[in-house]
C-alpha cells in the first residue's frame, strides 16, 4: 500500500520533499502552527498559547490559517511536504490524521512521550487511542466531538411528547419523529447528516446495529451486510413517513443544523462541537441526549473533530514544537475549547477548573457528550487517504435508496463494488 503512494508523489517529483526535514512558514524562528475554522479555533488557540508569552525561555508560536476547512489544511500540508517546506505543527481532522501517517507525513510521538518531552498523563486513554496507527501514536487529540441527539424542547410538549425522556432507539426515534412532523408546514421530525460527505452517521448506525465499513484487514467494503441494509431501511422509513426531508448538503455549512435552529425540525442529530452555537441561537429550549441505536444494538460513537500532530522531523525545532504542542493540550486550552464550542474536554484536569464547572452546571444538555466518552472509539477511513472517492460512492447510494430510485440492497452493493474498486487500484 505505502510503495503505491510514495511512487505516485516521486512521479510527480514530491517524493524528495516528503522525506525532507525542511520547515516553512516560521516567523523569527517561531514554532508554525497550521489551523482552519477561525471561527471556531482561533480564540481559543491565542488563549491557549497566552501563558508561553509569560515565559521568557518558551517557544513563541506563529498561528497560521491555513484554510477554510480541514480538507484545505490537508491539501496544504501535502503540497509543501512535497517542496520540503512543512509547518512544524498543525491542527488536523481525526478523519485526515491517517492519510498523513500513510504518507510519512505526520511523525511519532511515542519516543518524545516515553522520555517526557510530552506529558500524556492527564489524556485519557480513551482519547489517546484516537490517534494511534500501527501501534504508534501520532497525535494529541484537541477538539474530540461525537454525534449526539439535539432536540426542541417546546415542539415535543406541544406534541404531547416529554423531553427529558428523549427517545433512545430506533422505533422510538420514529414514532417521535412522526408526531413532531407536520408535512403541511414543512416541519419535520428529525434531520441528519445522512449525506454528509464523510458518511459519519452512518458509520455511527452501521456500528451500534453489529456492521462495519471494512473488513478486518480493510482490503473490502464491509456495509453492504444486514446491519448496512438495517440502517438505510430505518432511513428510508423515516423519508417514507415524511418525518425526515432529503437536504440538500452544501460545502461549508449543514442545512439540517439551520433547519432545526429554524424551529422547522424538532430533532436534530449533529456533532457536539456544534452545542455552543445551537444554544447560542435556537429561541427555544434545546434539550440533548445520546443517538438513539437500534432497538438491542450496542452504542459506538465515532469521534470527529481535531488532532495536534508533529510534523517536523528537524530534532531542533522538535524540541520547541513539542512544548508548544503541550500548552495546546493543557487543562487551559482543553477549558477554552470547550467553553467556545462544546467540544469534550481532552485534559481531564480541565474537568476541575471552576470555569467548566459552572459551564456544565448551568445547562444539563452540555453534560451529554460527558456521557458518550465510554463509548468513543476511531473514525473509520480508508488506507491511503482514499475517503473523498470512497465516501462519494457511498453517499450516492444513500440518496438512490432514501430517495426511492433504488432498493437498498442494489444501492449498497453498488458504492460496495465502488468502494472495492478503489481499494484495489489505489491501496
Amino acid at each position: 500500500m505505502r510503495w503505491r503512494i510514495t511512487a505516485a508523489l516521486a512521479s510527480v517529483g514530491l517524493l524528495a520533499g516528503v522525506t525532507s526535514c525542511g520547515t516553512s512558514n516560521t516567523k523569527d524562528g517561531a514554532v508554525s502552527v497550521y489551523y482552519t475554522q477561525a471561527s471556531l479555533y482561533a480564540d481559543p488557540l491565542k488563549t491557549a498559547i497566552k501563558p508561553l508569552e509569560k515565559e521568557s525561555n518558551a517557544p513563541r508560536v506563529n498561528l497560521v490559517l491555513a484554510g477554510k476547512n480541514y480538507n484545505d489544511v490537508q491539501q496544504r500540508i501535502i503540497r509543501e511536504a512535497g517542496t520540503g517546506r512543512l509547518p512544524d505543527v498543525a491542527l488536523v481532522g481525526l478523519n485526515n490524521l491517517r492519510g498523513l501517517v500513510d504518507l510519512g507525513i505526520a511523525q511519532p510521538l511515542d519516543t518524545a512521550i516515553a522520555k517526557g518531552s510530552l506529558n500524556t498523563k492527564n489524556i485519557d486513554p480513551k482519547f489517546l487511542k484516537l490517534t494511534q496507527y500501527n501501534g504508534k501514536q501520532y497525535g494529541i487529540p484537541y477538539g474530540v466531538a461525537t454525534r449526539i441527539l439535539y432536540a426542541n424542547a417546546d415542539m415535543f410538549k406541544a406534541a404531547g411528547l416529554d423531553p427529558t425522556h428523549l427517545p433512545t432507539t430506533w422505533s422510538e426515534l420514529r414514532k417521535d419523529a412522526r408526531k413532531l412532523a407536520d408535512p403541511a408546514k414543512h416541519k419535520y421530525g428529525i434531520v441528519m447528516d445522512w449525506n454528509g460527505g464523510s458518511n459519519i452517521d452512518f458509520q455511527q448506525q452501521l456500528a451500534s446495529a453489529g456492521g462495519a465499513m471494512l473488513n478486518s484487514d480493510e482490503t473490502s467494503a464491509a456495509f453492504n451486510s444486514s446491519q448496512g441494509r438495517a440502517v438505510v431501511n430505518y432511513w428510508r422509513g423515516l423519508v417514507k413517513d415524511k418525518a425526515m426531508p432529503l437536504l440538500a448538503r452544501t460545502s461549508d455549512t449543514s442545512p439540517n443544523v439551520q433547519a432545526f435552529i429554524n424551529g422547522d425540525a424538532g430533532m436534530l442529530i449533529q456533532s457536539n462541537g456544534n452545542l455552543g452555537n445551537i444554544n447560542k441561537s435556537a429561541k427555544f429550549t434545546v434539550a440533548t441526549g445520546q443517538v438513539p441505536i437500534e432497538d438491542g444494538g450496542t452504542r459506538s460513537a465515532p469521534a470527529s473533530g481535531a488532532a495536534i500532530v508533529l510534523l517536523t522531523k528537524d530534532p531542533h525545532r522538535q524540541a520547541a514544537a513539542l512544548k508548544s504542542i503541550q500548552q495546546l493540550v493543557s487543562p487551559t486550552a482543553s477549558t477554552a475549547l470547550t467553553l467556545a464550542s462544546g467540544y469534550l474536554p481532552v485534559n481531564s484536569a480541565a474537568l476541575k477548573s471552576p470555569e467548566l464547572k459552572k459551564y456544565f452546571s448551568e445547562k444539563p444538555n452540555r453534560r451529554t457528550p460527558l456521557d458518550a466518552i465510554p463509548h468513543l472509539n476511531q473514525w473509520q477511513t480508508y488506507p491511503g487517504g482514499h475517503d473523498v472517492e470512497a465516501n462519494d460512492a457511498i453517499e450516492k447510494s444513500l440518496l438512490q435508496a432514501l430517495g426511492g430510485s433504488e432498493s437498498p440492497e442494489k444501492a449498497l452493493t453498488e458504492s460496495r463494488n465502488a468502494v472495492n474498486e478503489i481499494l484495489k487500484n489505489h491501496g
